[in-house]
């Protein structure tokens, strides 16, 4: 089955819909509902939060607007901004669709756990965007790590060389190398406002 590259308007929310049968909205619901609270603990998280979970937020919108509409109201508000998460979606239905019962549990899993981890979705999103260039391409792609659960690379473009090409995905964050992560300094700047905000009391 050939991997997605596109979604045409009249899909968007029958492909939403799917893709929360599948994965269950619990697990953007939740997830957004935990960074919330952090916020009204600490509102200089807020930025940091919505850069970071920037898919679950997006689908939490989604719900949202399915819930108040009954439907995603394609053609009746501008949902550009849901775009990003829209298409993740697209792509992990692409992607299960390929797999046998018990590899398409373990992948379910996977996306489902991306969630509580911005690192382990921006690594599918970065797997799904290379797998995406060379599917425009018109090569055919097998996701070795979600398709069989082996320990392997992350990617292969089987009719690409002789033997197929294997790609391994990988990632460098504004985290990497810094002392201080930006979590932890924003956490600080809130302790130091409330003991400023004290003293001038």
């Amino acid at each position: 089955m050939p991997f997605r590259t596109s979604i045409h308007d009249y899909e968007i929310d029958h492909l939403f819909h799917r893709f929360r049968h599948v994965i269950g909205d619990s697990n953007w619901r939740q997830r957004v509902k935990k960074l919330e609270e952090e916020t009204r603990g600490n509102k200089f998280l807020r930025h940091y939060h919505l850069l970071e979970n920037d898919i679950a937020y997006q689908l939490n919108n989604c719900s949202n607007l399915e819930r108040q509409h009954g439907a995603l109201p394609v053609g009746r508000m501008d949902l550009s901004p849901v775009y990003p998460a829209l298409a993740f979606a697209s792509h992990c239905l692409s992607t299960l669709e390929r797999m046998d019962a018990t590899n398409r549990t373990r992948a379910i899993g996977r996306i489902q756990g991306a969630f509580r981890n911005p690192e382990d979705m921006r690594a599918l999103q970065l797997e799904f965007t290379a797998g995406l260039h060379f599917a425009k391409l018109g090569h055919r792609l097998a996701w070795p790590e979600l398709e069989t659960g082996g320990n392997t690379y992350d990617l292969l473009v089987e009719d690409l060389g002789p033997t197929g090409l294997e790609v391994e995905c990988k990632a460098i964050s504004e985290e990497k190398g810094r002392r201080i992560c930006t979590r932890h300094a924003l956490d600080f700047w809130h302790l130091m406002q409330r003991h400023l905000m004290a003293q001038t009391v």
